[in-house]
């Protein structure tokens, strides 16, 4: 374990401080991003729908990685949170399935 210095014991207040306010900016912020996340697995399902593209979770998580975001996000704050809120969801939705694969195991 790394040795307690003066410069170690600042910055792990200042993350508790971030993480403290963290929580409470996502309560507040927590009806848009839910607003957010499902206004971009609505489009993506009818754009799937309508191209006669595949609806699976792998085809879900390619869409997040789709080149024109990533130059969008530098400048798009609003969208870069919408789409860490579905790879937030997905991330959730794993972790169920695994925990829920091994408990059936």
């Amino acid at each position: 374990m790394p040795t307690m210095t003066k410069e170690l014991a600042d910055k792990l207040w200042q993350l508790k401080n971030l993480d403290n306010q963290y929580s409470e900016l996502r309560q507040e912020l927590q009806a848009w991003l839910e607003e957010a996340c499902d206004g971009y697995l609505t489009g993506w399902l009818r754009a799937s729908l309508e191209k006669g593209e595949a609806f699976t979770l792998v085809a879900l998580k390619a869409s997040l990685d789709r080149p024109q975001f990533g130059s969008a996000n530098e400048d798009n704050i609003a969208l870069w949170h919408q789409l860490n809120e579905v790879k937030r969801l997905i991330s959730v939705y794993e972790l169920r399935a695994n925990q829920t694969w091994v408990q059936n195991k």
